[in-house]
């Protein structure tokens, strides 16, 4: 943010107090929902991976307007005669084809179908043993908690200060 839009933000403020109205409270969500919708970068990027998202789900439905399945090879329609892939636009393949002569639209759009899957599983997974493993570190804080080991962080001075930390701390003074 400049000075300048920082100023304006502090005169509504100020009118807003003074209007004498009562204070509307928002919650971090609405926030950061506002924030995000004020960023046209973000918000093409946003629009970016949903379109991206959709057809990725809508994969089977693209394959059948195009009429071309996954795993379909085209050896007339999808190579030319010196049985070379066929460029984008040609033969109705949107994409081209690859060497076999299957159309390049549909696999990418079911390889994005696999990669969301995968990506989305390994969220979900990590998600619940993040939650686990913090639940239990949660319940059962006692005095082992100063000796847990741990790993050295980007932000440890150096990889070992950290165990040596640990090390002085667990094993009682010197």
């Amino acid at each position: 943010m400049s000075v300048t839009e920082l100023e304006f933000d502090a005169h509504r403020a100020e009118e807003a107090q003074n209007s004498g109205g009562p204070v509307q409270g928002r919650t971090q969500w609405q926030l950061t929902w506002m924030r995000l919708r004020s960023d046209k970068v973000s918000m093409i990027a946003l629009a970016v991976i949903l379109i991206m998202v959709l057809l990725a789900i809508f994969a089977p439905a693209i394959a059948a307007l195009t009429h071309h399945p996954v795993d379909m090879a085209y050896p007339v329609n999808g190579e030319n005669e010196d049985g070379n892939p066929v460029g984008p636009g040609v033969n109705g393949f949107i994409l081209g084809t690859d060497s076999t002569g299957r159309d390049l639209l549909v696999r990418v759009l079911y390889g994005a179908r696999i990669s969301l899957f995968v990506g989305v599983v390994t969220t979900l997974i990590a998600t619940v043993l993040g939650v686990a493993v913090g639940l239990i570190a949660g319940t059962s804080a006692g005095s082992s908690t100063p000796c847990s080991p741990g790993s050295p962080t980007p932000f440890s001075p150096s990889p070992t200060s950290s165990w040596r930390w640990r090390w002085r701390r667990c094993s009682g003074p010197a």
